[in-house]
């Protein structure tokens, strides 16, 4: 891997979050230093410093938002990489949901559904945090903040990460060392469902497809999906 995050003796960081619960305050301690350790860290790599910039950009919007809404009226989309090999993603939503210790409402909906349910459940929420980026399908045209479409429930969605590139986004978890779920180990580098998601053939390391380098080492955004059935 020609970029990213910190090895130790040859090994990635650890991919699940820590099982010992810390207290939020102390999180959010611990997430503001190793973000401001991050953008203060000098560095000639291309990579780092266009996730350094990209990273300013996010506390930007992410700044705007919380000024534009109390803490009643915002949320976060979150799923851990959606259904896509079940009980692994699930154990890591879990795993994730106690350390950052995440207030996690779940709707076995499709995503309009649950949407307009998680509104009724919540009606003092306004907008959403979401991961979109604007390579993901139907978002080339979103901006920062944009309100759902047509007759979508009415909600702002808040995109901190709309233009950063796939590989900016592991020099971010990997140079922060930011827990991801294993599948992403495994070759998988954009999860889906479980019907319609497998390893991603650009990363395959040999003709047959069975063994594959980890998602962080894929570098072209267009292949990002590749392991996505149509």
């Amino acid at each position: 891997m020609p970029h990213g995050g910190p090895r130790t003796n040859g090994e990635v960081p650890r991919t699940t979050p820590p099982s010992r619960t810390a207290l939020l305050p102390d999180i959010c301690y611990t997430l503001r230093r190793k973000v401001t350790a991050f953008l203060e860290q000098p560095s000639d790599d291309q990579l780092v410093r266009a996730t350094q910039a990209q990273a300013r950009v996010a506390m930007g919007v992410i700044e705007e938002a919380l000024q534009s809404y109390t803490h009643d009226q915002i949320s976060l989309a979150y799923n851990g990489g959606k259904d896509c090999l079940v009980l692994l993603v699930e154990a890591f939503v879990a795993a994730s949901t106690r350390t950052y210790h995440l207030d996690l409402e779940r709707y076995a909906l499709p995503m309009r559904a649950a949407l307009d349910a998680y509104i009724r459940d919540r009606p003092a929420v306004r907008a959403v945090f979401m991961g979109t980026r604007r390579t993901d399908p139907h978002s080339e045209f979103l901006g920062h903040f944009s309100p759902t479409d047509g007759d979508w429930p009415r909600i702002m969605r808040v995109n901190p990460l709309l233009d950063w590139r796939y590989a900016e986004i592991w020099s971010f978890i990997r140079g922060l060392e930011v827990g991801f779920c294993c599948l992403y180990d495994r070759g998988f580098s954009s999860l889906g469902g479980l019907n319609n998601t497998r390893p991603n053939p650009a990363l395959a390391l040999d003709g047959e497809g069975k063994r594959f380098r980890p998602a962080y080492e894929l570098v072209r955004d267009e292949e990002e999906r590749l392991g996505r059935d149509r």
